[in-house]
């Protein structure tokens, strides 16, 4: 296969803007990819439905039952652009200019996406020592709701490895990921005139001092060190509040996320939130 078709595959990715949808899309230019390759044959084929528009994708490679299952991952959906014109190129145009590709997704991880369908093309019916298994994934930008259901549908069970071609620099893998931990505050005020705020109580000023007390309870376990990993981080990432400028906002809420370094990260963690929350952490 040529660079310029592999190219050509990975600006078609690009040119979808599955953002927090149409991954069924991205899977149907996948599998017309291998299709016009004429290896589709070698390929055994799974669709799982997620949502409307949004699918997994498992393609699996080698027939020997008793070889090792070699699984490798990628997610079809990509974050949101932003203000589109603020971008030197657009970002949903996959544009080549002196030799750098850009667009949403074209690290992050569109090319990784087309790197493992390039990759299992030219090997399909090749004699493999192992069996592969290609996961394409949704909503990994959101909830990693994708990967989530494949893993309780099965398909990661019998795996003897996993490769997930995230970004990670150039000719570089690394053998550990950080975990997540994400959750929603909410906070409850009382509504009142901005004339007369002492009649209120003000939902937003409460939510910023629950910030500030979540990174101070958060922060005896961010600063531990693991030495793959790094820093443990906690990051407010959403906010909202408030109706009207000049309403005391009775209510608030934000979107934080926690990415742990270590195998107990989840558990470590909840408890020191647990203190500050009366709702559960999900």
């Amino acid at each position: 296969m040529s660079d310029g078709t592999a190219i050509a595959f990975l600006q078609d990715l690009i040119r979808i803007p599955s953002v927090g949808e149409q991954e069924e899309t991205v899977a149907e230019r996948i599998w017309e990819f291998i299709e016009a390759s004429g290896k589709a044959h070698y390929f055994h084929k799974q669709s799982i439905p997620y949502a409307d528009g949004r699918e997994e994708l498992v393609l699996d490679v080698g027939k020997n039952a008793d070889a090792p299952l070699l699984g490798v991952s990628g997610h079809m959906d990509v974050v949101k652009a932003g203000n589109e014109k603020d971008w030197t190129y657009p970002p949903f145009a996959a544009t080549i200019k002196d030799g750098l590709l850009y667009g949403r997704g074209a690290s992050d991880m569109k090319s990784g996406l087309a790197a493992l369908v390039v990759a299992l093309t030219n090997v399909a019916g090749t004699n493999l020592p192992n069996r592969i298994r290609f996961m394409g994934t949704t909503s990994e930008e959101v909830d990693n709701g994708g990967a989530a259901k494949l893993a309780k549908l099965g398909f990661t069970k019998d795996l003897d490895a996993l490769l997930v071609a995230e970004p990670t620099g150039f000719k570089t893998i690394w053998h550990g990921e950080k975990g997540i931990l994400d959750f929603t505050a909410q906070v409850k005020g009382k509504a009142a005139h901005s004339s007369q705020p002492e009649l209120g109580k003000n939902a937003i000023n409460d939510l910023l001092t629950l910030a500030a007390l979540t990174a101070a309870q958060a922060k005896v376990l961010t600063d531990k060190t693991d030495p793959l990993l790094g820093h443990a981080t906690y990051n407010p990432t959403l906010i909202g509040g408030g109706v009207q400028v000049n309403i005391i906002p009775e209510s608030g809420y934000s979107r934080e996320i926690i990415l742990s370094n270590d195998l107990n990260g989840k558990s470590r963690y909840n408890w020191p939130l647990r203190t500050l929350y009366s709702t559960n952490i999900i």
